[in-house]
């Protein structure tokens, strides 16, 4: 039982590595689904390559390892960074599964109507679905900086009140 609980300390102590680890794991996510969303709003079209997007929430997974890195001695808030881990891993299955999800919808159509209207439906929750995603990573990353702000405070008070 004693290195079940050492186990969890030492997994807790290096959350950066959690983070860290997810960035290789994104990037062939990336790479390997190479495919573009087209978004098309009134007279403006939009392409995003989902490689773009996976490098943008890469940068976020590295400033989080960043943090949680420079504050591995200090004790964070245990239920922002369970809140942190929880939006951003969900941010990240969303975001890979809608892009699998529009990277299979054909778009050679053949003329039908009921064809081309079920294509744009799809299209259209695969685009939410990659942008509840991206939401669902900055509101864990809102949570993250919140936790460095009070953890940040609570040490610096703990500091002052000691002298």
């Amino acid at each position: 039982m004693q290195t079940v609980v050492q186990n969890v300390k030492m997994t807790t102590s290096r959350k950066y590595l959690w983070y860290w680890t997810g960035i290789p794991i994104l990037i062939l996510i990336g790479l390997f689904l190479d495919t573009e969303l087209d978004i098309n709003v009134h007279d403006t079209y939009f392409v995003i390559r989902l490689l773009h997007l996976t490098v943008l929430v890469s940068l976020f997974l590295f400033v989080s390892g960043v943090g949680y890195f420079l504050l591995r001695k200090k004790q964070t808030n245990r239920f922002l960074d369970s809140f942190h881990l929880l939006t951003t891993v969900l941010g990240i299955l969303t975001i890979a599964i809608s892009a699998f999800a529009y990277s299979q919808i054909d778009f050679n159509y053949t003329g039908e109507y009921e064809e081309i209207a079920r294509n744009g439906q799809l299209t259209k929750y695969c685009f939410f679905g990659i942008l509840g995603g991206v939401l669902s990573i900055l509101v864990g990353f809102v949570g993250y900086l919140l936790n460095l702000i009070l953890t940040w405070t609570k040490n610096e008070n703990t500091l002052h009140n000691t002298r």
